[in-house]
């Protein structure tokens, strides 16, 4: 059942990103889940300038009649959704999306997390800028990472 709903969701990503693309919107997270019958449609959108509820309340509008298009959705419930303060990162694209960002990450090696900002990101690595250094953490030593509500670079 999960890899249909991977199969759902992957369908639901194409056949929204044009239009997410349009309005300058960056697709975070596509999901598709099942409850009682009715498939519930989770999308988190990010853009540099934010994302308010207006821009959400827009995106669900312009979305919704393509995901009435996908037979495989039947009955299905929409959200849409900015990607808020204290996201836990799922992706390593995520990184790539939130560059100039504050995030903390822990390692695997560490109980301490490392605050500071995405400075850059290459396929194995993160760059995250902490005051007057430049820090990198491979990817396979990332344990967990969240978003921010900060500016500041590392403490």
């Amino acid at each position: 059942m999960e890899t249909f709903q991977k199969q759902l969701a992957e369908e639901v990503s194409k056949e929204i990103g044009p239009v997410l693309k349009a309005l300058e919107f960056i697709p975070v997270e596509v999901h598709v889940g099942s409850i009682k019958g009715i498939s519930l449609v989770s999308v988190v959108i990010y853009s540099s300038g934010g994302v308010s509820i207006d821009d959400c309340a827009k995106v669900s509008k312009l979305i919704y009649p393509k995901l009435e298009l996908i037979q495989d959705l039947g009955n299905f419930s929409l959200e849409v959704s900015s990607p808020g303060i204290g996201r836990i990162f799922k992706s390593r694209e995520e990184y790539k999306i939130f560059e100039g960002k504050a995030v903390s990450i822990l390692t695997h090696d560490s109980s301490d997390w490392i605050n500071g900002i995405i400075d850059h990101v290459d396929d194995n690595t993160v760059f995250v800028k902490r005051k007057d250094e430049l820090v990198s953490i491979k990817f396979d030593m990332i344990k967990k990472s969240k978003l921010e509500n900060t500016t500041e670079e590392g403490k």
